[in-house]
């Protein structure tokens, strides 16, 4: 009981790499069903823990040749604008 109070100070604490991080993951999780209904604006995940509980949860479901690391078109048109100006080489 004692380590499991420690998991959340462990998780925040900036000396945590990510490879640790994914360890302590698949040491509390035992898997996960991903459901995406046809059509639907929402993707249902279920986490199945070790020990038997589940969790879960809806995310929004992600828009087709979209994703979440897009930059913002004035940035493009900047790029597009110094591009006619200054060669890549």
């Amino acid at each position: 009981m004692e380590l499991a109070r420690d998991i959340p100070r462990l998780w925040r604490a900036p000396t945590t790499r990510l490879q640790d991080r994914t360890r302590v993951v698949r040491c509390l999780v035992d898997h996960v069903v991903v459901t995406v209904p046809e059509g639907g604006a929402q993707v249902k995940a279920e986490v199945h823990w070790h020990g038997g509980q589940t969790s879960t949860l809806e995310v929004p479901r992600g828009q087709t040749g979209q994703h979440r690391h897009v930059a913002e078109p004035e940035l493009i048109e900047l790029v597009r604008h110094l591009a006619r100006d200054f060669s890549d080489v």
